[in-house]
């Protein structure tokens, strides 16, 4: 197990975790490399600065969303240890992911600083609880090196900000007016591959790259209770047209498609008609354990009840 019911131990009291090198090796190398399907290493974007002169247009132009082209980036998504995390937070296993995105960023090309904050304001339509099954938990993973010239991200942790934690609104906090939370801010200094799981009451920001060149290539998803619509950032089905949706839906496990909302071997949802449907739909599914939980429900639903004597 990777992340650790220490690792959620920390994420309660402080409300946030680093975890080292959550990710290595191949599993690493292949997430960077699906990662340059969408924007270049930081070589080719100073070498050819030109073509890339739209990542140089604001802090958000490097940015891309859920779903992807390729595996790796969507697999990483729905990865089962960070869902088994959230599982773990939440107190179900019937967790969804609500959003998943890319962040490149490269030095001189933006500026890339950010007020403290917490993220609720577009994640919730309501102010977050941080209790049991109303919490949400997000996960920054970093592919790159994150150096302290590279726009680490800057963090406080909950001990230390409970003395601001209740001015509800805004939930931006400027440093001229809140130079004591901004004392207690620590940077986040990670190896590629290390992941950043923290919550939505979590103060934090990102911070300016003061390296003449170089990037910093993130990844980041949020999870929370499935049912709970008044929480989330995209819906779904609306990329479900999409060649990377489907695509990625056929090579996804049942679990991993549970994660964003696609019903479960067994869900009611089932019949002979949505699955026959669905079958047409995605020809290269592995329909075989839909079908075979549909089959067993029906065999439980025709069996004689036993007689008690």
């Amino acid at each position: 197990m990777r992340l650790t019911d220490e690792h959620l131990a920390i994420w309660e009291r402080e409300g946030y975790v680093v975890v080292e090198d959550f990710l290595t090796g191949d599993e690493l190398q292949a997430v960077f490399e699906n990662f340059l399907c969408y924007f270049p290493t930081a070589d080719d974007f100073y070498r050819h600065r030109p073509r890339y002169r739209a990542l140089n247009e604001g802090q958000m132009a490097g940015v891309r969303e859920f779903p992807f082209s390729g595996t790796a980036l969507n697999d990483t998504i729905t990865h089962p240890e960070v869902i088994s995390f959230a599982e773990r937070v939440l107190g179900t296993t019937d967790v969804h992911c609500t959003h998943g995105q890319i962040w490149a960023k490269y030095a001189g090309a933006s500026d890339y600083h950010q007020d403290l904050h917490c993220d609720y304001p577009t994640n919730t339509l309501v102010y977050p609880r941080e209790d049991g099954k109303w919490r949400q938990v997000l996960a920054l993973l970093y592919l790159t090196d994150v150096t302290a010239d590279l726009g680490p991200t800057g963090i406080v942790s909950r001990r230390d900000s409970a003395p601001f934690d209740k001015r509800y609104w805004p939930p931006g906090r400027p440093k001229k007016d809140f130079p004591e939370l901004y004392a207690r801010e620590v940077p986040v200094l990670a190896r590629a591959g290390s992941l950043l799981l923290y919550s939505m009451s979590t103060w934090h920001r990102g911070t300016s790259m003061l390296a003449r060149e170089g990037c910093r290539f993130s990844m980041t998803s949020v999870y929370r209770h499935a049912g709970y619509e008044w929480m989330g950032w995209r819906a779904w089905p609306r990329e479900a047209l999409q060649p990377a949706m489907k695509a990625w839906l056929v090579h996804a496990t049942p679990r991993q498609r549970q994660v964003i909302g696609f019903p479960a071997p067994g869900h009611p949802y089932w019949t002979a008609e949505t699955l026959e449907g669905t079958a047409c739909r995605y020809p290269k599914m592995d329909m075989t354990p839909y079908r075979e939980a549909f089959r067993a429900a029906a065999v439980r639903a025709v069996a004689p009840a036993t007689v008690m004597a």
